[in-house]
C-alpha cells in the first residue's frame, strides 16, 4: 500500500495551497492466495493538520465513497484557501479505480454492489468550511475562546464498476460544532 501527497503553497494574495495525493490498496486476482492489502481497523482514514493551517480533520478518501486503502487506486487534486484569519474552504476531487476487478470494496459508504468486469469506481468532489469562531472574534469569552464550526458536504458520481448504476450520483453532508474546554 501507498498513501501520500505534495502541498504546494503560493506566495500570493491569497496563499492557496494546492495538494496532489495518490493512494494506492493491492486488490487480489484471485488465482491463489489472497495477496489484497488489508488496514488493521484502527484506521481513521483523516489526516490532521498543523496548528498554523486551520483544517484540523479532512477525510482522505472523499466523504462520500469513504472507501478502505484496499483493492484501489485514489488521484486527489485539492485547492485549500484561507478565509478571514482563522478560517479555510478546502475544495476537493477524487478519482477512484479498483486494483483488480470485483464485486465490492471491503468498506465503504456507498452500498451498491459492484459488476465484477469493470474498474472506474467513480469520481468525488467535497467542499468544506472550517470557521475558528473564538480566533476569529478575538474573545477570551470561555464560550466562543475554543468554539469551531465545520461543514462537510461531498457528492460522488458512480463509474462503470457499479454497472446499472454508473452515472448515479451520491451526497453526504455534516455539520459539526464544537466547543473545547
Amino acid at each position: 500500500a501507498f498513501d501520500g501527497s505534495f502541498d504546494f503553497q503560493f506566495d500570493t494574495a491569497f496563499k492557496p495551497i494546492f495538494t496532489i495525493g495518490y493512494a494506492y490498496g493491492s486488490g487480489d486476482d484471485g488465482t491463489g492466495t489472497n495477496n489484497a492489502f488489508r488496514q488493521t481497523g484502527l484506521e481513521g482514514n483523516t489526516s490532521m493538520f498543523p496548528e498554523e493551517r486551520v483544517s484540523s480533520a479532512l477525510r482522505n478518501y472523499g466523504e462520500v465513497l469513504r472507501p478502505e486503502l484496499s483493492n484501489i487506486h485514489i488521484m486527489t487534486l485539492g485547492l485549500s484557501l484561507p478565509v478571514l484569519t482563522a478560517s479555510d474552504m478546502n475544495l476537493n476531487y477524487y478519482s477512484y479505480w479498483l486494483d483488480d476487478v470485483a464485486s465490492g470494496l471491503r468498506s465503504s459508504g456507498i452500498s451498491s454492489r459492484l459488476n465484477g468486469n469493470d474498474t472506474h469506481l467513480g469520481q468525488g468532489l467535497d467542499w468544506m468550511l472550517n470557521w475558528n469562531i473564538g480566533k476569529e472574534l478575538e474573545t477570551q469569552s470561555p464560550l466562543f475562546k475554543n468554539t469551531a464550526l465545520r461543514i462537510r458536504l461531498g457528492g460522488f458520481r458512480a463509474g462503470d464498476a457499479y454497472g446499472v448504476a454508473e452515472g448515479e450520483y451520491a451526497f453526504r453532508g455534516m455539520t459539526e460544532l464544537r466547543f473545547r474546554f
